[in-house]
């Protein structure tokens, strides 16, 4: 059982990861494919343009595009996002929580403040009656908003997201409330002998219910920004997969094979379809992906237009590879490449290196172990000190900084559709409030904000068995050797 290390769903341990240089053979396969371990995806959906005839299978990644690419591509297909009720909180959650903070009557104001409370003269009953229509309408709101996700039509179509953001709004509300209550509570001990003593009392007292409520709420507004972030991801890599796979992808979504392509409802086909189930999936440069045990196989195409763009297609495709990796939460990664020629070695962790990096996984979790310098001496380089495969140390921060620019973009997307889809939940759920439960109101979502390296396997680190194992080009062919230098001076 592998632990989880924060609400982005880490891993305690690394997920292995190993890439072998074209000329290398595969252990135990007598292929020359690379390969990876682990398996996850980011959903990430590069921009893919066709190269001039005669390169079919090439394929050219818009770098500096990847994240808007994808916020395009969850924009269009908006409808096709769901969200997991199982993720809201309890129902008795805000019950609970009123019943402990609430001071609702003299009696519990009493409890609170002991042998004082008798020199409170003022009708404390009155003063605290004042705050019942609050709580007793955020308990009312709860109930309605946990109720509105019964319903799995209202799952359709809503990003989790904006979930994440009712849950905020919810807690400020909330403490709102308790900070009414208690300025209540402090004017009422005013001018009492004792006043100090029961001030502390008052204030301990909220102070111990928010810090709990926000607490308990925080940690399911953090699992939701997390399911937020693959639901994204999801969604944008289906996107990608979609025209090569329409038929796999119609067949689990229920859609009778006919795509959904009105303003608002473009997308629908993609509710709830899950990348794992899709049996076989073609990759738009011919590669085929299949789900093998805890992990995935990939096999390569053999023809020559693949082979003419070996390294644009293999780099595009391990970054396929890396989205699964990244959707599935496993991090951190290893990544081993074995070559007879260190400057292929080094090159191919450079792939690797930017490829992860563009999908979000943080220098401190990729680890890179090959013969870099010396064919018979292998060695591992974690974080900072991959620089070294780098050409210069300009070379390798341009790298970072182009990664984290991409990591930021998509970050912006996620929170603006967070933040629009709060908007459409809202006017669902006052719907609530007079009348009938609202209706789902799928797609419509506008969203604004701001590659990969030769073949792979991946399998999750608690399933040593399952590879993801990439046989077909590359078996012979020489991935190119590209020495980049940044002018000095």
């Amino acid at each position: 059982m592998v632990d989880k290390k924060s609400k982005w769903q880490g891993f305690k341990e690394s997920a292995p990861v190993r890439v072998l240089g074209a000329g290398v053979g595969a252990v135990g396969s007598g292929l020359k494919a690379p390969f990876v371990t682990g398996a996850g995806l980011v959903g990430q959906a590069a921009s893919v343009v066709r190269n001039a005839p005669g390169n079919l299978g090439g394929i050219k990644s818009r770098e500096a595009g990847l994240a808007g690419t994808q916020g395009t591509a969850v924009q269009e297909h908006a409808a096709g996002l769901t969200f997991d009720a199982k993720l809201l909180p309890a129902t008795t959650f805000v019950k609970d929580s009123v019943a402990k903070a609430h001071l609702s009557n003299t009696d519990k104001f009493k409890a609170l403040l002991g042998t004082h409370a008798a020199q409170v003269t003022t009708n404390i009953d009155a003063k605290l009656a004042t705050h019942e229509s609050e709580f007793k309408t955020l308990q009312t709101d709860f109930d309605n908003f946990h109720k509105h996700f019964q319903d799995p039509e209202h799952c359709k179509g809503m990003f989790p997201g904006a979930v994440a953001r009712y849950l905020e709004d919810y807690r400020d509300r909330y403490v709102d409330a308790l900070k009414k209550e208690k300025q209540t509570c402090l004017e009422a001990v005013k001018g009492t002998p004792n006043e100090s003593d029961m001030q502390q009392a008052i204030d301990k007292h909220y102070a111990e219910q928010e810090k709990q409520f926000v607490e308990a709420i925080n940690k399911d507004i953090n699992k939701t920004d997390a399911a937020a972030e693959k639901e994204f991801q999801r969604v944008a890599l289906l996107t990608e997969l979609e025209n090569r796979n329409r038929d796999a992808i119609i067949k689990q979504g229920g859609a009778a094979g006919v795509l959904t392509l009105s303003t608002t409802g473009k997308g629908q086909h993609l509710s709830g379809v899950d990348p794992d189930k899709l049996g076989v999936i073609s990759s738009i440069t011919g590669a085929k992906f299949q789900k093998s045990g805890g992990g995935y196989e990939i096999d390569l195409p053999t023809n020559i237009f693949y082979k003419f763009g070996l390294a644009k297609n293999l780099k595009y495709d391990l970054t396929m590879v890396a989205q699964l990796m990244r959707q599935n939460g496993i991090n951190p990664v290893t990544i081993t490449i074995t070559s007879d020629d260190p400057a292929r070695a080094r090159e191919m962790a450079r792939i690797a290196w930017e490829a992860f990096l563009a999908q979000g996984y943080d220098i401190k979790d990729l680890t890179f172990t090959g013969p870099f310098f010396d064919k018979h001496k292998s060695e591992s380089l974690k974080g900072e000190d991959a620089s070294k495969v780098f050409d210069s140390p300009a070379v390798f921060q341009s790298v970072c900084k182009a990664a984290k620019e991409q990591t930021t973009a998509r970050e912006k997307y996620i929170a603006d559709l967070g933040a629009k889809s709060f908007d459409t939940l809202k006017g669902q759920l006052d719907k609530l409030k007079g009348s009938s439960p609202a209706a789902p109101t799928p797609g419509g979502t506008t969203v604004t904000g701001g590659g990969p390296t030769p073949g792979a396997v991946l399998s999750p680190v608690a399933d040593a068995d399952s590879l993801v194992k990439i046989t077909g080009a590359g078996a012979d062919d020489d991935i190119p050797v590209v020495e980049r230098h940044v002018p000095r001076g």
